[in-house]
């Protein structure tokens, strides 16, 4: 933890993205019932600063998309366009904004704009598909379910684990893949 930041900048800053057990730590030092002292390494100060922005880009991801939906309910379809545009432009894995600029591209045939939607969608989520896949490959509660898994990752299907939970959920690209090939022939047929 940084020498000049005290206990309570540290809850401030962090409370969002901390570990149940951080959080737990952090707290028993401020109220002074640690019994002994915490110290987080640079690299653990690097993986909160890393979780935070994550986090953030996930709470303006998410105000965008209610803006864009309360847009979309008043019929100002161009603001919302702009403000999913702007989301899209992130690469936040996140899917509502890249959902409704393809349905709304498609609706107002604009396929080019619709093939771009839909492509960078899924250079997006096919990395997040194969980060998520690679997790879940590397848990060792997996190892009964890695033929699995492999399946899962080139199929685009959910894996149950064998405790119960999934032990992988990948995002639909095959169905943008699929939504792609109708863009494109809709496209050659203007």
């Amino acid at each position: 933890m940084d020498q000049q930041m005290t206990i309570e900048e540290f809850i401030d800053k962090y409370h969002s993205v901390l570990t149940e057990d951080q959080f737990s730590k952090a707290w028993d030092l401020k109220l002074g019932l640690a019994t002994e002292t915490w110290h987080l390494s640079d690299e653990g100060v690097a993986e909160l600063d890393k979780k935070l922005v994550l986090y953030r880009r996930l709470d303006i991801t998410a105000e965008r998309n209610n803006n864009g939906i309360l847009f979309e309910k008043n019929g100002a379809i161009e603001d919302a366009i702009k403000v999913y545009e702007e989301n899209i432009a992130m690469s936040y894995p996140a899917t509502h904004a890249f959902e409704r600029l393809m349905i709304i591209y498609r609706k107002l045939k604009k396929y080019n704009d619709e093939i771009r939607v839909i492509q960078r969608a899924i250079k997006v989520f096919s990395n997040e598909n194969e980060s998520r896949f690679k997790k879940a490959f590397e848990n060792p509660i997996n190892k009964s379910v890695k033929n699995e898994l492999q399946i899962g990752l080139e199929t685009c299907t959910n894996i149950m684990g064998t405790n119960g939970f999934y032990a992988y959920c990948p995002y639909p690209v095959i169905k943008w893949s699929e939504r792609l090939s109708k863009a494109m022939k809709l496209k050659s047929n203007i």
